[in-house]
């Protein structure tokens, strides 16, 4: 019982961040421009997901909107700058940009359900994303583990679904010890322990 109820305090305490955050947005004409991104809220499988849009007037561009998939300890607000600067760019060109960038579960203003996280779990919800949000092709931006999210999903969604893929300071993946341990085992060690020997002692490397 108290774990069940633990939960259902959980999702009313993320309902409640989700309706303070919009009703923190000023939607005024005078205080939102043309190019700045949205809040907004999407349900996953019964969990609360935060998400910025940039949406373009009417869509017909040539160019696919860009999905931002944020790195550890960040959220989808962090693109918000490169999202308007993107669209004053397009603006330059009598065009629009449509920019998206969504809270991953378990960061930022998603929901953070007690869940052993995994790179599989980020995926799907990123290739669901573009499914039931965006609804049309794009091209995926990621940092940090966002980049190694942004692969996976573009690799399970396919030539259809990603145009493209853009990797910031992109990390791998998120490895068990035991797999970490494998993993090493198969390369032979570390970075740094395969340039020892192929260098030698001679170089320093500490």
């Amino acid at each position: 019982v108290s774990t069940a109820l633990v939960a259902v305090e959980a999702h009313e305490w993320h309902r409640l961040l989700a309706l303070r955050d919009l009703a923190t947005v000023d939607d005024r004409p005078e205080a939102v421009g043309r190019n700045s991104p949205k809040i907004n809220f999407w349900r996953w499988r019964g969990y609360l997901l935060r998400y910025v849009a940039l949406r373009p007037c009417k869509r017909g561009s040539s160019v696919p909107p860009v999905v931002a998939v944020h790195g550890f300890a960040a959220s989808c607000t962090q693109f918000v700058p490169l999202a308007e600067a993107m669209a004053a760019e397009a603006g330059k060109a009598s065009d629009e940009a449509e920019f998206y960038a969504l809270d991953l579960l378990g960061f930022g203003h998603a929901e953070k359900p007690p869940l052993s996280f995994t790179q599989y779990i980020w995926e799907q919800c990123v290739k669901d994303f573009i499914l039931g949000v965006v609804g049309q092709p794009v091209v995926l931006m990621g940092n940090s583990i966002g980049g190694y999210v942004s692969q996976s999903a573009a690799a399970f969604a396919g030539p259809e679904l990603c145009r493209g893929l853009v990797l910031l300071n992109s990390a791998g993946p998120v490895l068990s010890p035991e797999d970490y341990t494998a993993s090493l085992q198969e390369r032979g060690g570390t970075v740094l322990q395969r340039m020892r020997r192929g260098y030698g002692a001679e170089v320093g490397l500490q």
